[in-house]
């Protein structure tokens, strides 16, 4: 699914010596992605087999709430240490085996991310959440929530026209694939937003918003009270990088 996203300004010309136009761009805010669970490489993994992950994610317009919940089967006990990447320095709560452990943040010393575009030449720092924990025989659980900020893009805006903006939010899962992967391993994803903007839809025509996550017939999108819900599953060939863009219905349009 490709997306026609509009940007709409007021394009002014003016005639005569020196006459400029003088138009403000748009106000984004870029955010870097979180990851996935990483195993540390200074351990052994043997015997060590990633089931399936649950990966819940409940937005407003501004932050998502993410609850990973990683299933894993051990061989034998084994104390490990745990880690995974955090866009911005926000509290992580973590359980290993149904037990709450206590997380450590450190900052990210080589952001290898990209550079991201328009002013900013790279996002904001990234931290490292750090924790230890047991695994023992036979079924566990590796349980995480943060909050991480979304992406914000003015999508449409001017002096004299109320703004609109997209959201993106995005998760690495390519960490995931140095695990050892059962042969039949799932992932059950779940992205959800609010339907409405109160704030604006008394006057707005466009009171509609959408989620689209790249899935195409794979996703399934339903209304949960005053949420819109986006349910998506995959197996081993899950994508390296997870993207959702939420807006408004216009500016997530199919090409049919």
């Amino acid at each position: 699914m490709s997306k026609h996203i509009f940007v709409l300004g007021i394009l002014a010309s003016l005639t005569g010596a020196g006459a400029q136009a003088n138009i403000r761009g748009p106000q984004n805010v870029f955010r870097p992605p979180s990851f996935s669970l990483s195993p540390l490489k200074s351990q052994p993994q043997s015997g060590l087999v990633v089931q399936s992950e649950t990966l819940d994610v409940e937005c407003d317009y501004n932050a998502c709430k993410v609850h990973a919940v990683y299933h894993i089967t051990a061989k034998e006990r084994a104390d490990l240490a745990f880690a995974f990447i955090l866009p911005s320095r926000t509290p992580v709560q973590a359980r290993v085996a149904n037990r709450f452990v206590t997380s450590t943040l450190t900052p990210v010393e080589n952001n290898t991310l990209p550079p991201v575009p328009d002013a900013q030449k790279y996002y904001e720092p990234l931290y490292q959440a750090n924790f230890e924990g047991t695994l023992y025989p036979g079924n566990n659980t590796i349980d995480v929530s943060y909050l991480q900020p979304l992406t914000i893009l003015e999508m449409e805006y001017g002096y004299f026209t109320d703004s609109r903006f997209l959201e993106k939010f995005r998760y690495q899962m390519g960490p995931l694939k140095e695990w050892t992967l059962a042969k039949d391993f799932t992932m059950a994803v779940r992205v959800s937003t609010l339907r409405k903007r109160p704030e604006r839809d008394d006057w707005s025509l466009v009171k509609t918003r959408s989620i689209d996550c790249g899935g195409g017939d794979k996703q399934h999108i339903e209304k949960d009270g005053d949420r819109l819900v986006l349910t998506i599953h995959y197996n081993q060939h899950f994508p390296t990088t997870f993207s959702c863009w939420i807006g408004d219905s216009d500016f997530l349009e199919d090409d049919d």
